[in-house]
């Protein structure tokens, strides 16, 4: 009985989405703006349900088959509707998502890896881009965290294939630069293990591990194994390795460091913070790793998601004032702990900070050839005569 129920509950679901879709093709409003943004037009606003916001993106994106980034106010909203979006696109693409570190400039605290992660992985496909168009959906607050820049992620990126000669020491000093850690066992993304001839890395961004047995200094084979039960799975011709973090030291070249941190003041910090920055810089200069890079990001990580999403892709902005409040609210809090910190000694003057303002972003996305503006139901603050409404005049 439980699966008849279950069956006839999969079949309203598709029968509701086949009415929707209907709904949505034979409105001229959507046909009208799909045809314009196809012809180039650079900006649209859009009135629309909240509830339909999903579908209206993951229609967009099937039928103008081009990259979409889907820019959301708040963190909460991008981590709802990019779950909505996979199960709109479940059979079709799986969206990506550029997530937000909940770190505030200048704290010393512990890098969110797994965040770190999501937000390479995302980079790492919107680089490759050799498949169907991506669908991204961010935040605002993620997209004013700088974060590695395109030069530097394409640098820190290297192919390797069976028959290769490759240095090994050359090769592990490369990957422990590109933020790799070297443990005994790999078993999560990021870390490498090492035993005589035998390497083990677990790249960002991969579904698997690869084992690499060299012969001499030849790439004798590649497999891929299980992380759990370390034992081999198949043989592939190739792999390829890209950055394990957003900061990285060999991001900057030794001038620019050298200009960012002429402008640092630390006269009035106190005499526990000066020996501890002091020590730090000079790791910095020495290009040795050190446990809180996250606090320096803001001298090595100039870039942002704007600089990978294809010139060609379509921004979506949802509830643009919202998204510009929030950033703002958080360049306040950030300006407000800078003040605090600074009078306490705790970091020096013109310490440089990872975060966008959100001018910047506007100017960035005026650049962008398709902008869609999506706005609420019934907002007051919108010109009628030159905003589209979406077949949902009430949500369902």
């Amino acid at each position: 009985m439980g699966s008849v129920i279950c069956r006839q509950n999969i079949f309203d679901k598709i029968m509701d989405l086949i009415k929707i879709t209907e709904l949505l093709k034979s409105d001229s409003n959507y046909e009208r703006l799909v045809s314009e943004i196809m012809k180039g037009k650079p900006e649209t606003r859009v009135q629309i349900i909240d509830e339909a916001v999903p579908f209206f993106t993951a229609s967009l994106w099937k039928d103008l088959e081009i990259p979409i980034l889907l820019i959301c106010p708040s963190p909460e909203h991008s981590r709802r509707l990019h779950e909505y979006l996979s199960a709109w696109m479940e059979s079709e693409a799986t969206p990506l998502r550029f997530g937000e570190s909940e770190i505030l400039p200048y704290e010393r605290l512990t890098e969110d890896l797994s965040t770190s992660r999501e937000r390479l992985r995302t980079l790492e496909c919107l680089v490759k881009n050799n498949s169907a168009p991506l669908v991204v959906v961010t935040s605002a607050s993620a997209l004013a965290q700088k974060t590695i820049s395109i030069e530097s992620f394409k640098e820190n990126s290297f192919s390797y294939l069976q028959g290769d000669k490759v240095n090994l020491e050359e090769m592990a000093s490369y990957w422990q630069q590109m933020g790799y850690s070297f443990e005994s066992t790999v078993s999560e993304p990021g870390t490498v293990s090492r035993r005589g001839g035998i390497i083990d890395v677990y790249p960002v961004g991969e579904d698997m591990p690869y084992r690499i047995e060299l012969w001499g200094d030849e790439i004798d084979s590649i497999r891929t194994f299980d992380p759990d039960s370390q034992r081999s799975i198949d043989i592939v011709d190739g792999f390829s390795i890209r950055p394990a973090k957003e900061t990285l030291i060999s991001s900057t070249s030794a001038d620019e460091f050298d200009r960012l941190l002429s402008h640092v003041d630390l006269s009035q910090c106190n005499p526990e913070e000066i020996t501890r920055f002091n020590a730090e810089i000079d790791d910095l200069v020495n290009g040795r790793q050190i446990e809180e890079l996250g606090l320096y990001s803001g001298f090595f990580n100039n870039g942002t998601l704007l600089d990978y999403f294809p010139r060609n892709g379509l921004v979506i902005s949802y509830r643009n004032i919202d998204a510009m409040n929030s950033v703002w609210n958080v360049e306040e809090r950030t300006n407000q702990l800078r003040t605090v910190k600074e009078s306490r000694g705790e970091i020096p003057l013109n310490f440089p900070t990872d975060r966008i303002p959100w001018s910047q972003i506007e100017n960035s996305l005026e650049k962008l050839k398709k902008n869609i503006f999506l706005m609420p139901w019934g907002a007051s603050d919108i010109d009628n005569n030159d905003t589209r409404q979406m077949p949902f005049s009430s949500p369902p």
